[in-house]
């Protein structure tokens, strides 16, 4: 279960590396919000959310460490909006 957890965390951050865009260029980016769940640990699940830059995430809370908040009614991946 764990190397699952970690699986997905790699893959997870290898999809973020690989955009190659700056966060901090979004104008929805809140660098406050990403230094305050620094610490936290996401569950694994991945139904996918959209966050309010548009970008796909597993979860909010993965949206929330990359510094990008997920409004309501907003849980479900940008795809199907």
């Amino acid at each position: 279960m764990k190397r699952i957890v970690l699986a997905l965390l790699i893959l997870g951050v290898l999809f973020v590396i690989s955009c190659g865009n700056d966060p901090r260029n979004d104008a929805c980016y809140d660098a406050a919000l990403a230094k305050s769940m620094e610490d936290s640990v996401c569950v694994a699940t991945c139904d996918g959310v959209c966050a309010c830059n548009g970008v796909t995430y597993c979860n909010e809370c993965e949206a929330m460490k990359a510094g990008f908040e997920v409004y309501p009614g907003d849980t479900i991946p940008c795809s199907q909006k």
